[in-house]
């Protein structure tokens, strides 16, 4: 099956029950300009994604990752930590390209500065089972991560 959109990165830190959503980012893979040359680790990111709106991100929370958080507690396997989901969104909605069990480079280089909470004690409620369901504080901004 051929998926045919853009490819987002949503990024949830998750207690095993609740999540709270990181702002979307994507990332460029290309290593030449105009999407040219060989697929890399990711030649630079921005965020928040404009293809990612609220209605978007809140779809991707409920469709995919929630049931992910809710089947890993199911079958007794309850994930803790940051869950990276690469997505394509198509003309029909958000499709699962992986999941991660961990923080999305370079995406995360463009999502941590817009977070205005300490994420040290984000991963300390993840990992002590506290999270709240709440949004998250973001900055009203955008960034950009450029690998050279």
């Amino acid at each position: 099956m051929c998926l045919v959109g853009e490819e987002a990165s949503v990024l949830a830190i998750t207690d095993g029950i609740e999540c709270l959503l990181l702002p979307p980012a994507q990332d460029h893979k290309r290593i030449l300009d105009n999407d040219q040359g060989n697929n890399t680790g990711g030649m630079g990111a921005f965020a928040p994604a404009p293809i990612v709106n609220e209605e978007m991100l809140e779809r991707i929370r409920r469709e995919i990752l929630v049931p992910a958080i809710l089947g890993m507690r199911k079958e007794h396997r309850p994930f803790r930590g940051c869950l990276y989901a690469g997505l394509m969104i198509t003309e029909t909605g958000p499709k699962v390209i992986e999941f991660n069990c961990r923080f999305g480079d370079p995406e995360t280089q463009a999502i941590l500065p817009l977070i205005e909470e300490d994420l040290v004690e984000l991963m300390v409620e993840s990992a002590t089972g506290r999270i709240s369901s709440r949004a998250l504080k973001v900055k009203p901004a955008v960034a950009v991560c450029v690998v050279l």
